[in-house]
């Protein structure tokens, strides 16, 4: 079922850009630059797409010329590219230069490595990476991820699985994309070991007339290998946690498990140092996190909540400016320069023309 209020936010998208091209050409989007010229702007990203995986997934997974168009941008508006730990640091000093801005990167996708690392090289922007090491360790897909992309592809309404094992056999009714059965199945093959999620993708690839061979073995759907952190590191990329599993645990001691197993691969390919920045896995964060997390002697912790960070930021509470591939470079424009951030002092009703 469609939401409304995702019908009502793109009917209003078109006007909001026009809107926000009037006020560049007023001034509005200098205006916004100086008046937030102390403020540290995080961007954070995913994957860059291979063939149609922009279209399956634009939150994921980024064109690599999206990605450089956002890179010129940067540039056009004089922003200072700085790495995460000096952001940090300057945030906690209250030292912020001019338009300060950090580059983050989740998950670790091999298109990472191949497309997004050495185009940021050839900007002379640094980078974090905050990777998930299961897949990387294993060198196994991620099993949702392909079944997403296999159920987007689908031309059936109706599958059946069988002889895989108990808490997924059994025959599905597939409605429209990202439904509650495609939701299910997710998180169905994701609780199955690896040789389980192989022989669940096989099935569904069979009964659905795609190619299991082609999708479970291609880069697309597979993370870096731990090894490649340091080539990542000669690119000027950072990397970071992102927990092993890539779920936040509820309990302090499942914390403290998955990022002790996620920092000991990261440590083994940083030369023996150990990562002390961290991303929340999908932005889930409570109350009780930042002070987990400072505990287990962690520096830093980015969220997926928008804004900017300013002096007196909770560390462990980092905001970031998610881009994808479905914002117009208007919108990201607005975003970077603070159009948004000054929009929020705005009257309610400025605001929601406005779109946010």
């Amino acid at each position: 079922m469609t939401n409304p209020e995702s019908t009502q936010l793109r009917l209003r998208r078109p006007i909001l850009r026009v809107i926000l091209h009037v006020m560049r050409l007023l001034g509005a989007f200098k205006l916004a630059l100086f008046l937030t010229r102390r403020h540290v702007r995080i961007l954070g990203y995913h994957g860059i797409a291979l063939d149609d995986l922009h279209i399956f997934s634009p939150f994921l997974f980024m064109q690599e010329s999206t990605f450089r168009r956002r890179l010129e941008i940067v540039r056009k508006r004089h922003m200072n590219v700085i790495s995460l730990d000096e952001a940090v640091r300057s945030l906690q000093a209250g030292s912020s230069r001019v338009r300060e801005i950090v580059i983050t990167i989740d998950d670790g996708w091999w298109s990472t490595l191949e497309f997004a690392a050495p185009l940021l090289k050839r900007f002379g922007y640094p980078a974090t990476l905050y990777i998930s090491t299961r897949h990387a360790v294993d060198g196994t897909p991620v099993a949702g991820v392909v079944l997403g992309y296999m159920l987007w592809k689908r031309h059936k309404t109706q599958l059946k699985l069988e002889d895989i094992d108990p808490s997924v056999d059994g025959v599905y009714e597939l409605g429209s994309v990202h439904d509650a059965t495609h939701v299910l199945l997710e998180r169905k093959i994701t609780a199955l070991n690896p040789g389980l999620q192989a022989r669940m993708l096989g099935q569904i690839a069979e009964n659905l007339a795609l190619e299991t061979a082609t999708l479970t073995a291609d880069k697309r759907f597979r993370l870096i290998a731990v090894e490649d952190i340091r080539t990542l590191a000669q690119l000027g990329v950072d990397t970071q946690l992102h927990t092993h599993d890539h779920f936040m645990p509820t309990e302090f001691t499942g914390l403290r498990e998955q990022l002790q197993k996620n920092a000991e691969y990261i440590r083994e390919y940083r030369d023996g140092e150990a990562p002390r920045h961290f991303c929340y896995p999908s932005g889930q964060h409570r109350d009780e996190h930042p002070l987990w997390l400072a505990k287990l002697d962690m520096v830093s912790a980015t969220t997926c909540d928008p804004g900017m960070n300013q002096r007196g930021q909770n560390p462990y509470l980092l905001h970031r400016f998610l881009d994808s591939e479905s914002i117009s470079e208007i919108e990201f424009e607005a975003n970077i320069c603070g159009v948004f951030e000054i929009a929020k002092l705005l009257p309610a009703s400025i605001v929601r023309v406005l779109g946010r």
